[in-house]
């Protein structure tokens, strides 16, 4: 059974059974892996099947010579109503309703062998709807007739896909997806070609990170219902349609939902089992979902292979341990931050920090209580960070933050704040101060490597006056001695804040 050409089918038939039947319903492959769940599977056995990422051991059987449709009991006490969806003389999978025939004789005994605490099976079981016994064998003959038409309507997704792939705005919308590793360039072609071809209300590309949108003059009106679905598509990564919004038992009570009584297909982007987004297209039903899927295919490929690229630029330019930019990154940052000063005219001020007594920290809690402890340094450096600042791990328990475009009497605000929080900061074990240099840079002609030797310079300096001090000292030029602001303000020489 081919889940990815034919998600659209599975998920419209399992929906509309469990609206029928009131009743949970499921498709699986003979691997026990679910194809598409309807929304009130019951609880635990989502739980039973998380923890062997198929369906509960006690509920699967060989389906493979299952060869008409039965009813059984599981263990938990589920009535299970089994048809297999046969294709070609050959049963691909099952398709089955669960309806609550019994209470079970020992809750406790299912909870244990679940693993999950005794109050949260009994709740949901209580929750489960029971089909009468008069409705068992009329239910089972509608899951047998649409277990039959299955197969013939998965042949009729993957016609209307080729037919979609064959045309000219499909290979053009192809074509510019493809052309490009910029995250934010794609997902904004996907919601506008959609919303485009498929004359949607709205189409929306949700990431990890960042939303993207078709329509962005009334975003906030589905803030409320996208963060629902978010939760359940993330939950159960499969296929969701909803016919009305503003009735749907998921949505409507979201903000807005009222004055949105539209459809909504959210397709759940997974590439090589790894879930990263939904793409969600208001105004599209189950009849247009099939054509869709080209181009959500399209689209979630174009995603991974960005959003991989991404992944692995960021790690060959990030300290893996405090998650702040290493010194490769730090380097090429500084040299185009002095580049940037020349243009403009503007000074650049550079500081770099260390741990006070890090290594008798060392020795005495460990290695990895150090680790600890820089990891908890790089958090505080990136949060109290500039939006325009560069933080970076130098090396060791050295830091190092790029500060453009910032005067000297700024500079030290900002060194000063830093070296406060830190000094004030509950750190596990002991009190953690740190010694400050730092440098600006008011000549154009000061070479990276330049002003890190002053850099260091003033820091050695912060280390003899006696520890947790910042000393800020400014380069006019290359060829004359850098100038110490501490020792020109004690000697009269005020250090003038717009150099």
């Amino acid at each position: 059974m081919d889940n990815e050409t034919n998600t659209s089918v599975w998920q419209h038939a399992v929906d509309t059974l469990a609206n029928e039947l009131k009743t949970p319903v499921y498709l699986a492959g003979l691997d026990g892996n679910r194809l598409a769940t309807s929304v009130n599977f019951p609880l635990f056995c989502q739980l039973a099947e998380k923890k062997g990422r198929i369906l509960c051991q006690s509920c699967r059987q060989d389906w493979s010579k299952l060869d008409q449709t039965t009813i059984t009991t599981c263990h938990a006490g589920l009535t299970n109503i089994i048809a297999p969806v046969r294709l070609d003389g050959q049963t691909m999978g099952v398709l089955v309703a669960s309806s609550l025939a019994q209470q079970p004789p020992n809750v406790t005994l299912i909870a244990k062998k679940l693993g999950i605490p005794d109050a949260d099976v009994i709740d949901d079981l209580r929750d489960l709807p029971k089909l009468p016994e008069a409705s068992i064998t009329p239910a089972a003959a509608m899951i047998h007739a649409t277990a039959k038409l299955l197969p013939f309507a998965a042949r009729k997704v993957q016609a209307a896909t080729l037919h979609a792939t064959s045309s000219t705005s499909f290979t053009e919308f192809s074509h510019h997806i493809h052309a490009t590793l910029d995250v934010q360039h794609i997902a904004s072609i996907a919601v506008d070609t959609l919303a485009r071809e498929f004359k949607l209300h709205d189409c929306t590309l949700m990431l990890d990170t960042k939303t993207y949108r078709h329509r962005r003059e009334d975003a906030e009106r589905f803030v409320s219902i996208e963060r629902a679905l978010w939760a359940h598509v993330s939950s159960n990564r499969s296929l969701l349609t909803i016919r009305d919004l503003s009735k749907d038992f998921l949505t409507s009570t979201a903000a807005g939902a009222k004055d949105l009584p539209i459809s909504i297909v959210a397709f759940p982007l997974i590439k090589d089992h790894q879930y990263f987004g939904i793409l969600a297209c208001y105004g599209a039903t189950a009849d247009n979902a099939d054509a869709l899927i080209a181009y959500v295919d399209a689209t979630t490929n174009a995603l991974a292979n960005a959003l991989q690229l991404n992944e692995m630029r960021e790690t060959a330019i990030t300290d893996s341990l405090t998650n702040l930019y290493n010194k490769r990154y730090f380097l090429e940052a500084l040299q185009a931050e002095l580049h940037r000063g020349v243009r403009f005219n503007r000074s650049t001020s550079l500081l770099i920090f260390d741990v006070d007594h890090f290594k008798q920290y060392n020795d005495t809690y460990g290695h990895p209580d150090g680790d600890q402890l820089l990891k908890m340094l790089g958090k505080l450096v990136k949060d109290n960070a500039g939006s325009f600042d560069t933080p970076c791990r130098y090396g060791g328990e050295e830091f190092v933050v790029i500060l453009p475009e910032t005067k000297p009497d700024h500079a030290y605000l900002v060194a000063e704040k830093l070296r406060q929080i830190i000094e004030h900061t509950d750190f596990p074990n002991r009190k953690v101060t740190v010694s400050i240099g730092l440098v600006t840079n008011t000549n154009s002609t000061c070479s990276p490597e330049q002003l890190m030797q002053e850099a260091d310079k003033a820091l050695y300096k912060s280390k003899h006056a006696g520890r947790n001090k910042t000393t800020h000292v400014i380069v006019v030029d290359k060829n004359l001695a850098p100038i110490d602001v501490e020792e020109a303000d004690r000697r009269g020489k005020k250090v003038c804040a717009s150099q």
